[in-house]
């Protein structure tokens, strides 16, 4: 056996003089060496996040009796003896197995594992959480998370649409969200939402313009603008005086807020009349009223006073009937039957006879004079081609004709007939009976050769002109409607106790009072100038012996309110002293406007409402 080692040894050279000494090895005598000749490892997964971990692992060879036992580090992060490895940041970290056999008999290897930033979460929060469907709301996002994270969402939106900038807009009402994601590629995908409350706003006409119509005679395709917030597709638009049918269903952009409206006045519809519009989302409520007002003719009033009786009469431009109110209380008709004439018409009453005239305008201009029992007393077919207004006082009546500046002059008993050439388009009359018996004749038009209106003081029956005054300050009819067809009305009302006439433009929100006085060679002279408020649309006189009051019938220009509101102005002053009343119903627009001692009344159609006491 010896000589067989020494064999061993020889052949060995000089390794044998460093392993085989003293005849004896680590092994035990005559055992072979062990050394671990390569340790490889991995982990999976190879590329985390920082909310992650990788399991490692190694494989140890060698020869011999190795020992297979290894021990683990890590840069950036730790790791357990089991190769559990977590990160402490995003970037890249290197874990090393190491694998030691004795001092002199080691191996390692090193992984490289990938580490990205981390979107651990996303809040959002939407503000407002609760909106209407014409509002909108703003969604932001707070995003959390580890290493260099990115803070970019994207969004998307339930029950609306969403801009790049978390913007919301609903698309109805209910229950809404809005949603931020982070997706961007190596990073985890993680999102949040905020969740919005949509309730739907009712529609709400904010304006309607033109807010009143003022024609001269029959009226088609009248073009309005509808303001409205609220309003959508599909939506009904409703006239709930009932005068223009059917309901118009709205065809609109979403967000646009206005739109625009042509309707027909049909045939017959000359009495003023208030319109209330109201609009309504599909199977709704109709909500949003606003109000306008159609003047009719516009020219005169259509209720006149008997001196004689008290008796109130009510022309209904609509029907062509005459409605009574006696001072008993007592309503009635003039006529037992239908009524006599075609639309429209108008009416005046004679302070002497108590008779009353009453005009139509059929085919050619005919002036009737009944009884106040309805029979006919006399008729004439006056020389003019159209009447806007007739007035009567002292036993004579005046009619106007704008289109030949013509104003008629007949007595009460249909006699006695004659036309004199008035310029500007003669458009409103007043009488009065005192000291003499005068009319005051309103041209509305290219009176003066500036252009304006005038006022012009007519002696009846004789027909001679007294005096005149160009009305500084009104706009003429013509610059009006190139601007708005259907726009300007225009009234004149007299004093008989003091020389006061008093003009109303109601495209002008104005009242002017002229001094009439044209005696010892004065000249007639507009004294004063009164803006009134909203929009004016008739006047009446009130007088006594120490009193001499205008009475001032308006509309509200917001159109918040339907109905006729009351004004005065101090005849004397010139000043504008109440506008606190109200005729008793806020459905009737005060075609007929009157005051008498008794009060003021407001009347329209068929109706004739109680009077009113004010104190200005």
């Amino acid at each position: 056996m010896r000589r067989s080692s020494a064999l061993v040894c020889l052949s060995l050279g000089a390794l044998c003089a460093v392993g085989c000494g003293g005849g004896s090895g680590s092994g035990g005598g005559g055992g072979t060496s062990s050394s671990i000749t390569s340790i490889s490892a991995s982990c999976s997964p190879a590329s985390i996040t920082t909310v992650q971990t990788t399991n490692c692992s190694a494989a140890v060879t060698g020869t011999g009796s190795y020992s297979s036992t290894v021990s683990w580090s890590a840069t950036g992060g730790t790791i357990t003896g089991g190769g559990v490895f977590t990160p402490t940041g995003a970037g890249t970290a290197m874990i090393t197995a190491t694998s030691t056999q004795d001092s002199t008999k080691t191996g390692s290897t090193n992984v490289i594992v990938a580490v990205a930033p981390t979107v651990t979460a996303i809040t959002v929060v939407a503000t407002p959480a609760t909106i209407t469907t014409d509002q909108t709301s703003t969604c932001a996002a707070s995003v959390t998370g580890t290493g260099a994270f990115t803070t970019d969402v994207t969004w998307s939106a339930t029950g609306g649409t969403i801009t790049s900038n978390g913007v919301f807009t609903p698309s109805g009402g209910g229950n809404a969200s809005c949603t931020a994601n982070s997706t961007q590629t190596g990073y985890t995908s993680v999102s949040g939402s905020a969740n919005i409350t949509v309730s739907v706003v009712p529609p709400t006409i904010t304006n309607i313009s033109p807010n009143y119509a003022a024609c001269d005679g029959f009226c088609s395709n009248l073009s309005y603008t509808v303001y409205c917030t609220g309003c959508e597709n599909g939506d009904i638009f409703h006239d709930a005086s009932g005068l223009f049918t059917p309901d118009l269903t709205l065809s609109i952009t979403p967000g646009q807020s206005t739109f625009n409206v042509s309707l027909s006045w049909q045939q017959g519809t000359f009495e003023p009349w208030m319109n209330t519009w109201e609009v309504e989302h599909p199977g709704g409520t109709f909500v949003g009223k606003w109000s306008t007002a159609f003047l009719g003719t516009g020219s005169q009033s259509t209720l006149a006073v008997s001196p004689v009786t008290g008796t109130l009469f009510e022309d209904d431009q609509k029907s062509g009937q005459v409605y009574t109110l006696n001072t008993s209380g007592t309503t009635g008709t003039l006529f037992s039957g239908p009524a006599q004439a075609s639309t429209p018409t108008q009416i005046a009453i004679d302070d002497v006879s108590g008779d009353i005239v009453y005009v139509s305008t059929a085919n050619s201009p005919q002036i009737a004079v009944y009884d106040d029992s309805g029979n006919l007393q006399c008729s004439l077919t006056p020389g003019l081609t159209a009447i806007s207004a007739v007035a009567a006082k002292g036993g004579y009546i005046v009619a106007t004709d704008p289109k030949d500046n013509l104003v008629g002059i007949a007595k009460m008993d249909c006699s006695g007939y004659q036309s004199i050439s008035v310029a500007g388009q003669p458009w409103a009359v007043a009488m009065t009976n005192g000291t003499e018996l005068d009319a005051y004749v309103l041209s509305r038009d290219q009176w003066s050769t500036n252009g304006l209106p005038g006022l012009t003081k007519i002696l009846i029956p004789a027909g001679t002109i007294e005096g005149s005054v160009e009305l500084t300050g009104l706009t003429p009819v013509s610059t009006v409607r190139g601007t708005f067809p259907y726009a300007a009305s225009y009234q004149v009302q007299a004093f008989t106790l003091s020389s006061v006439a008093a003009v109303l433009s109601t495209s002008d929100d104005a009242v002017l009072l002229v001094s009439t006085d044209t005696s010892s060679g004065k000249t007639m002279q507009v004294t004063s100038s009164i803006t009134v408020p909203n929009i004016p649309i008739g006047i009446a006189i009130q007088e006594t012996p120490s009193s001499s009051i205008v009475w001032d019938a308006y509309i509200l220009a917001d159109g918040s309110q339907s109905g006729t509101h009351i004004g005065a102005i101090n005849a004397t002053s010139g000043t504008y002293v109440y506008g606190g009343g109200a005729c008793p119903s806020q459905s009737i627009l005060a075609g007929g406007f009157l005051a008498t001692s008794n009060g003021i009344y407001c009347a329209q159609g068929s109706t004739i409402e109680p009077p009113v006491t004010l104190t200005p």
